[in-house]
């Protein structure tokens, strides 16, 4: 909540160099820990604190440091390219950390993710278009009522009042789904670490075709229709996850069923 308006009044790829290396920090300091056998959960919880805080800071900021990068009309298809590549990383990404953590450890796959973070700041560096200032940069920013006006703004905007509680309730039920599913994958139908990888991996080239296909849906049948269609349909396929056996067949259909919702 209090990361908004800071957000929103201040450069924004600082933010994001800065939420790289904080999540560099925090990843890095699991095994070095471990080394040293001190690794507690109560780290473990306050790890995943930051990595979260530091991640919304990161998307806070990249989606309009986007479009300070892109002009209007280029944004449909920029965004279209962007969200390919996050679906083709998410894609790749959960099969090789299950092949890592089968291959080595937990705490050597979280070492790599680390590092990652680390590649990912030098790479926002490697910009060099000049950011436009932030709005209103120069005057005095009063946190309390610039997060009310935010609040106020999203609940009397008609459109956005309705893209936001969509978002928080769907959104809501598929992250609170996350834990279950792990849980449900790898000690219910006793999936190895590889396979529950593939589940989570797999589908997310549906994503990355979707991303591709959708510039061209929106502009056949309208934005609109596209969101509504899209957002109806998305919803009917988290129930045959639970009729998956523990066999590779129900894995295949695991991977079916989010690749339909992706």
């Amino acid at each position: 909540m209090p990361l908004g308006p800071i957000i929103e009044f201040h450069r924004k790829r600082p933010a994001m160099i800065s939420a790289d290396l904080i999540r560099f920090a925090t990843l890095a300091s699991i095994p070095a820990t471990a080394a040293f056998g001190e690794l507690s959960y109560a780290q473990l919880c306050a790890v995943a604190v930051v990595q979260t805080a530091a991640m919304i800071v990161s998307n806070a900021a990249s989606n309009p440091y986007l479009k300070a990068l892109a002009a209007a009309p280029e944004r449909a298809r920029v965004n279209s390219r962007l969200e390919t590549t996050t679906w083709t990383a998410s894609t790749l990404g959960p099969p090789v950390g299950g092949l890592l953590v089968s291959a080595t450890s937990p705490v050597a796959s979280v070492l790599i993710d680390a590092v990652s973070y680390l590649l990912a700041a030098c790479g926002w560096l490697r910009i060099r278009r000049p950011e436009p200032p932030p709005p209103r940069a120069g005057e005095k920013r009063r946190w309390l009522a610039d997060t009310a006006a935010g609040w106020q703004y999203i609940l009397h905007h008609q459109t956005l009042r309705k893209l936001y509680f969509n978002a928080m309730i769907f959104g809501g039920c598929i992250m609170a789904s996350n834990p279950l599913i792990a849980v449900y994958l790898l000690r219910d139908l006793h999936f190895s670490t590889l396979q529950y990888g593939i589940a989570l991996g797999a589908p997310c080239a549906a994503g990355a075709l979707g991303s591709l296909l959708a510039p061209a849906i929106i502009r056949r049948v309208g934005l609109g229709r596209t969101l509504l269609v899209s957002g109806a349909a998305r919803c009917l396929w988290m129930s045959p996850i639970l009729l998956a056996p523990p066999t590779t067949g129900g894995l295949a259909l695991i991977i079916v069923a989010d690749s339909a919702l992706l």
